[in-house]
């Protein structure tokens, strides 16, 4: 029995398709006894060799679900059609399609909406998606074109009384331990949690804390790459976190890096093992993974209407299962939207800074001892030299960020 969402029909009958190529077998095999027309030969030869090709066997199965992205749809529909080559997929898509639906659909334009509406006139439309994450991207902002084409097609939806509206408030990526920021400050207390809390915290495992959610403190200063930013001292607090969570067992299946910057997302993946997944905040829209890692990396936020977006600070820090680690400068805690998310209780704060001085040329380690030989230069590994430092900070009105809770 056909399911009740089915989005397209069977192609055809295998039956159909087998006897469309005896078909053509016989027509063939007049031509070559004529000993005529050898054009019509190779032209029949062709189609009989598409008739047989993988994707015509795919497309004859009765697959009732077609995948692809808006971008890939749009371009078979608008490809010119070939009459003695028709394209199986362009017919398939034209004829039998009845529901679409478009997931993260934040990211469809109007313009790309339209298009489709076009395509698919009597197709049922499902656009699933978050109007608090990320629009389209713009390629100039406020341009009278991008305004009026590249407008999200679920902000202008949204706005229709007549187009009906299903919000979904259950969220079960993460525990309530981990995504009661998201919910509080983003979504004005309206999300809760289905899934049940974890016996194990991962971040215990690191430092000292409770908390599943941590702000990571770097004093580092962050410099000008072009039109981006990188930040050296975050980087190297970012190999200090993967080698303890590497010691915990937790490697680059459980772990992804999210980057404000594209010049500091390519400064850590040539710093990283390879494997790990070093995403820019844009680009891990969707994603998800048991253990984040945001990477700030700008120390100085006036005028930066990218980085206090609190679309994108909330896709940032949405990604995460089991827990969420943030690094920053201690500036971020007077920046909105960071303020309101690090200075409420949601998040357990440390520093990460030097714990040793660096040994003395010609110094080299020995168990715990720094055993001094002339001639010898020796840098210690970042493990042995950083650690990870409660604070004493406190927020605008004085009150105190950390609660005082032993670790496990």
């Amino acid at each position: 029995k056909e399911s009740p969402f089915t989005i397209t029909k069977p192609a055809e009958d295998p039956e159909e398709a087998a006897a469309r190529i005896k078909k053509l077998e016989d027509e063939l095999q007049k031509l070559e006894d004529s000993g005529t027309d050898q054009c019509s030969q190779r032209r029949i030869k062709k189609r009989i060799e598409r008739e047989r090709a993988p994707v015509h066997s795919v497309l004859r199965k009765k697959y009732d679900i077609i995948m692809g992205t808006v971008d890939m749809i749009l371009a078979k529909l608008m490809k010119k059609k070939n009459a003695k080559n028709p394209c199986p997929i362009q017919e398939l898509l034209e004829t039998s399609v009845q529901r679409i639906v478009v997931d993260e659909a934040s990211q469809i334009t109007e313009a790309a909406f339209n298009a489709l509406e076009l395509c698919f006139p009597l197709a049922q439309i499902v656009l699933i998606g978050d109007t608090k994450q990320l629009p389209p991207f713009k390629f100039i902002q406020d341009d009278i074109v991008s305004e009026l084409s590249g407008r999200s097609a679920l902000e202008v939806l949204q706005r229709k009384a007549n187009i009906s509206v299903i919000t979904l408030s259950i969220v079960y990526r993460a525990a309530a331990s981990v995504m009661a920021h998201t919910s509080d400050v983003f979504y004005d207390k309206r999300l809760i949690s289905g899934k049940q809390e974890s016996r194990i915290n991962p971040l215990t495992d690191i430092c000292k804390v409770y908390k599943r959610c941590i702000f990571v403190q770097v004093d580092g200063k962050s410099k000008l790459s072009g039109t981006s930013q990188t930040n050296h001292e975050e980087a190297t607090a970012l190999e200090f976190l993967i080698k303890k969570l590497y010691s915990a067992r937790y490697d680059f299946d459980h772990i992804m890096v999210v980057a404000y910057y594209d010049s500091q997302r390519k400064l850590v993946e040539g710093r990283l093992p390879k494997g790990y997944e070093v995403l820019t905040v844009d680009s891990s829209q969707g994603r998800e993974k048991d253990i984040v890692i945001v990477l700030t990396t700008r120390t100085s936020y006036a005028n930066s209407g990218f980085f206090t977006c609190p679309l994108r600070a909330n896709v940032a820090t949405s990604r995460q299962k089991e827990a969420l680690i943030v690094l920053g400068h201690k500036s971020l805690l007077e920046t909105e939207p960071w303020s309101e998310l690090l200075t409420k209780g949601y998040f357990q704060h440390v520093v990460f800074r030097k714990k040793t001085q660096e040994a003395p040329e010609g110094s080299w380690r020995s168990g715990n001892r720094t055993v001094i030989q002339s001639g010898m230069p020796v840098k210690l590994d970042v493990e042995e030299a950083y650690g990870l430092f409660p604070t004493s900070y406190t927020g605008r009105a004085n009150q105190s960020i950390n609660q005082s809770k032993p670790g496990r």
